[in-house]
């Protein structure tokens, strides 16, 4: 009688309550909820990168236009052709450029897509479009 009260309790341990009193795979039902927050912050973060690293780099391609207008290497008819060469991350396609020369040179780039155009997954939007991306001046040399 004593051995078949023993076999009993025995098996009464891997019962419905034993299963909540386990833990084993907890571990992984919390790397499951969990995960997507994480794919979705790494995304976002990819996103603002892109875009930010692609209005510095029109910035800078915007400086050493109106530079190169300054010392009159280049005419403002060419700036568009120049400033599009030198940018290198992104769809310089996407950029509309305004030069000016007189006593001083001036350059305003503006954004002609929208900053979809510019993101890798496509799920920011910075501002709408015809955004200035860069505006320049600089003292003409004479000459």
């Amino acid at each position: 009688m004593a051995e078949r009260r023993a076999a009993t309790t025995r098996r009464a341990g891997r019962g419905p309550r034993a299963l909540l009193r386990r833990d084993g795979g907890a571990a992984t039902i919390a790397f499951v909820l969990w995960m997507p927050v994480f794919v979705a912050m790494a995304t976002a973060v990819t996103d603002v990168t892109l875009v930010y690293a692609f209005r510095a780099n029109v910035e800078r391609a915007a400086l050493d236009t109106v530079h190169a207008m300054s010392r009159r290497e280049i005419a403002p008819v060419d700036a568009e052709t120049y400033l599009r060469e030198r940018i290198l991350i992104g769809d310089a396609d996407g950029v509309a450029v305004e030069a000016t020369l007189a006593a001083t040179a001036r350059i305003v780039v503006r954004r002609t897509r929208s900053a979809y155009a510019y993101s890798l997954f496509e799920r920011i939007a910075v501002s709408g479009e015809d955004m200035v991306l860069a505006r320049a001046e600089m003292m003409a040399e004479p000459g």
